[in-house]
């Protein structure tokens, strides 16, 4: 249990570390700014339904650091992103692991499986597709000759503003292949201590797993970090 307590504690620190190190890449933060915002966000999300730690995390790094929210927000989603990725791929070894899926399970992976898809389209594609709908919607706004200054107004707007610049802070384009390697890194080496906690915890009740079966059950319990719960 202790070795279990240690590694959670170790996957913390990491995860507060990652968030950090990705709003860095945008906007300049202290890391122990960084570290504490994630380390109160993470207590409210245990306390709190509906991950409210995820507004003040936002909330916060604006009060303290002045961190724009399109970059908190990007920071967050790129995290987010990057969880997903190493989730599907852990989840990949499922079989290995001698766990059977059952019929509903089978079809929520699929369903996770096309989420990480949109989702990887929206950070290589997102820009693009909102300049492509933002004209054609303006054009339409010009046919239905609605009022040029109304119209104006509204694309100049904060949040026209805020989506645009979160979609282009979160462009695939705007991180060096060395960032790419550590967050992915980063999130690979949390999912694989968290297995150990896991591993260590079921095994405190003498129940006998391998180390792949603790991580893929970490894997399971840990979508609710990257999901929204309810």
């Amino acid at each position: 249990v202790c070795l279990a307590a240690f590694f959670f504690v170790v996957t913390l620190f990491l995860r507060a570390f990652k968030w950090t190190f990705i709003l860095r890449r945008r906007d300049y933060i202290k890391w122990s700014t960084g570290y504490y915002t994630v380390m109160l966000s993470t207590m409210v999300n245990f306390l709190f339904p509906i991950r409210f730690g995820e507004i003040l995390k936002l909330y916060i790094v604006k009060k303290v650091a002045n961190i724009r929210y399109s970059s908190s927000v990007s920071a967050t989603l790129v995290d987010r992103c990057s969880q997903m990725l190493s989730l599907l791929v852990f989840l990949l070894f499922t079989p290995v692991a001698g766990f059977v899926f059952s019929q509903w399970a089978s079809k929520f992976v699929i369903v996770f499986a096309a989420f990480v898809v949109v989702s990887m389209s929206l950070f290589v594609f997102g820009i693009r597709l909102f300049d492509i709908l933002a004209n054609l919607l303006e054009a339409c706004l010009l046919l239905l000759r609605i009022d040029g200054d109304r119209t104006k107004a509204f694309w100049q707007g904060k949040l026209i503003s805020f989506l645009r610049e979160t979609l282009e802070k979160i462009n695939i384009s705007q991180f060096s292949v060395q960032d790419i390697f550590f967050i992915a890194l980063f999130s690979f080496v949390i999912f694989a201590i968290d297995g150990l906690c896991y591993y260590f915890i079921i095994k405190a009740f003498g129940i006998s797993i391998t180390w792949l079966q603790g991580t893929l059950a970490a894997c399971f319990m840990q979508l609710i970090f990257v999901l929204p719960s309810p």
